[in-house]
């Protein structure tokens, strides 16, 4: 019995090494839910995996393949992405000013209410360190190591399959960053309402990984649909 249910558990823990693909958080080919994390030890959630078992993409629809397909306005808009959640961190601690609360919440229990307070600086520097860092890891997944721009992706209706894109990183950031606002959108509703329970918080953590998927999954879809028009459109000019 205790054999069958860790063999049971096993199928939704990936034994593949956190390299290529693995160091994504976005890997539909695996079918495993947890697989090694992208920074650190230990595992996280494998939402390729999830979007597949949701009919939002195919087992083969990786970011690797697709990629290099996608047009550049496409590849702008993730680039960016992760600037929009910076602007709102930003904008709700600039707003907190306005509050005249000497403390925010810096920690809540598992029933979400908070539990350790600190200063304005500390409660929305945190959140804004992280959302800037996210935003400028994302602007800059179109260089290399060496620190040069890599090659522009096609633009709109051409195939350049040897193009080399850079798309789960700026997915992965635009997740953390989103997340970072939700947690600052929830310090300020927790800080006026302490002795509250305060749900948003769980939508905030929530909404990481949701807007992380989303982008992918946008920009894989995208991409297949830039192939099908160029292929439709060379088949028609071959008649």
């Amino acid at each position: 019995m205790t054999q069958t249910r860790a063999g049971r558990f096993s199928r939704w823990i990936s034994n593949r090494p956190a390299t290529g693909a693995q160091m994504k958080f976005f890997d539909p080919s695996d079918p495993a839910l947890f697989v090694p994390r992208r920074f650190g030890s230990g595992f996280s959630l494998n939402t390729g995996a999830v979007a597949v078992k949701l009919g939002l993409v195919r087992p083969d629809d990786s970011l690797d393949d697709t990629a290099p397909y996608l047009d550049r306005r496409a590849v702008t808009i993730l680039r960016w992405s992760p600037v929009v959640p910076l602007g709102i961190v930003a904008a709700t601690a600039w707003r907190a000013r306005a509050d005249g609360l000497s403390a925010y919440p810096i920690n809540w229990n598992w029933k979400t209410h908070p539990t350790r307070f600190a200063p304005a600086w500390i409660a929305f520097g945190i959140p804004c360190a992280i959302a800037t860092i996210a935003a400028a890891q994302s602007l800059s997944a179109g260089r290399n190591n060496s620190g040069t721009s890599l090659p522009e992706p096609a633009a709109a209706g051409e195939l350049t399959p040897d193009t080399t894109i850079d798309v789960a990183t700026p997915a992965f950031c635009l997740g953390e960053a989103v997340t970072c606002a939700g947690i600052a959108l929830a310090t300020v509703s927790s800080a006026r309402r302490p002795d509250e329970a305060n749900p948003a918080l769980v939508a905030a953590i929530a909404a990481g990984p949701v807007a992380a998927t989303g982008a992918a999954v946008w920009a894989v879809r995208r991409a297949l649909n830039s192939i099908a028009a160029t292929l439709a459109h060379d088949r028609t000019s071959a008649f």
